[in-house]
């Protein structure tokens, strides 16, 4: 990481908290040449002389380090097969152990070290989350899907934004780990009917950028034995968990049998239980893309009820 000086002075009286750096840079502040606006991480100030439009500060930007897959994948370079909307935790410790436990961090685009537990080895662990492993750690907002035709990429973001900005952020009693269909996953210890409500309006809202699901893959889905209301779903919207079928989870292993997820759950509970918010807030959601070995990869995250990108 390295900084570069200059100075700023806001053109009204835009508030600095919680704005991202790359949004005051983008658009108040001179960026200097070859320093794109996605590379800005951190504002720091440094002084402020003034008040109200008249004020000037004195910044510091530090450029993110980012990998270059997640370079392109904001900047629109990099081929996506399919897109999703997921729910991706926010950088931090929870974060970080999700995508080291799985062994792919999405949002850098790159492969990363499983750990070594007590009892778990990394061999082991590598075994368990190899099928969640691609998609990264997250809970699916949107499942993923092929662009309808006529449709594009940048339509799409577009058109996340404004669903993502539509409504306000959600806030749930917490989340537990839970053996659910099968896998290890985090859910929802309460009451999920507003994030329940937040992926329908997601679903719904951007359903005309779906392609129809093929045979294959209503074949695919129907192998599971959908109730007729599941069945319904999945004609209407190409996947047939969803409004009150829907049920948040972060995956964290593919399917095991009760004594080897049992073993598992007892290793990761300590570990994990430190690392969940209680309560538990949903406060932006992130545009992902699956590139052409499969993997997923973060192209945008957007604050819920806000006016930019975070």
């Amino acid at each position: 990481m390295f900084g570069l000086m200059f100075e700023m002075k806001l053109p009204d009286r835009t508030p600095l908290m919680g704005v991202k750096a790359d949004v005051i840079a983008s658009k108040v502040c001179n960026v200097p040449r070859g320093l794109s606006s996605v590379d800005l991480a951190i504002l720091q100030i440094k002084t402020v002389i003034g008040e109200g439009p008249d004020m000037a500060i004195s910044c510091q930007a530090l450029p993110l380090e980012i990998s270059q897959s997640q370079h392109q994948a904001r900047e629109g370079e990099m081929k996506f097969s399919r897109f999703a909307i997921y729910y991706t935790p926010t950088p931090g410790p929870l974060a970080d152990f999700g995508a080291r436990w799985l062994g792919w961090d999405m949002s850098r685009g790159q492969e990363t070290p499983h750990p070594d537990l007590p009892g778990l080895p990394a061999k082991e662990i590598s075994e368990v989350t190899q099928n969640p492993r691609r998609y990264g750690f997250h809970a699916t907002i949107k499942p993923p899907f092929h662009l309808a035709q006529g449709a594009d990429a940048a339509s799409l973001t577009h058109a996340f934004q404004r669903a993502a900005q539509e409504r306000p952020p959600v806030t749930l009693p917490g989340l537990k780990l839970s053996r659910i269909g099968g896998f290890l996953a985090l859910v929802v210890d309460g009451d999920q009917t507003p994030v329940a409500q937040l992926a329908g309006h997601m679903v719904a809202t951007l359903d005309h950028f779906r392609a129809p699901a093929t045979d294959q893959e209503l074949a695919r889905r129907r192998r599971a034995g959908l109730t007729p209301r599941q069945e319904e779903m999945l004609l209407t919207w190409g996947y047939p968990y969803l409004f009150d079928e829907f049920r948040f989870h972060l995956t964290l292993t593919g399917k095991l049998d009760v004594d080897h997820a049992g073993r598992i759950s007892s290793t990761l509970e300590p570990i994990l239980t430190p690392l969940l918010p209680c309560p538990f807030t949903i406060g932006d959601l992130t545009l992902v893309g699956e590139d052409a070995a499969g993997n997923f990869h973060e192209i945008s995250r957007i604050a819920l009820g806000a006016s930019g990108a975070v």
